[in-house]
């Protein structure tokens, strides 16, 4: 009986563990990524894993459609890719990352 209940305990503070760590990075990934303006960069819904490799100008060009000239994000499985393609985005980028923002 008392290792049933330590193995209930036991599962229930794993459980509340994942749950807690989940909420709390999506939190901390909503809006992290801003522009010049402070701005949320926008990003693609769909995740470019593999995608990437065989339609990488039709991810492009459908972030042009969607964001005209904007830096925008894709999703590489759980990480986010910022993606520019003008040289003011080059210069925006590096002078936040000087500025410590």
């Amino acid at each position: 009986m008392y290792y049933a209940i330590q193995g209930l305990a036991l599962i229930f503070v794993l459980a509340l563990y994942l749950v807690l760590r989940k909420s709390k990075s999506s939190k901390s990934q909503s809006g992290y990524f801003k522009d010049k303006i402070g701005d949320p960069i926008p990003s693609l819904p769909e995740d470019t894993r593999f995608r990437r490799f065989t339609n990488g100008k039709e991810i492009s060009d459908q972030g042009a459609k969607e964001f005209g000239e904007r830096p925008f994000l894709v999703r590489n499985g759980r990480h986010r890719e910022l993606i520019i393609s003008h040289p003011s985005h080059i210069k925006d980028f590096y002078m936040q990352d000087a500025a410590g923002e």
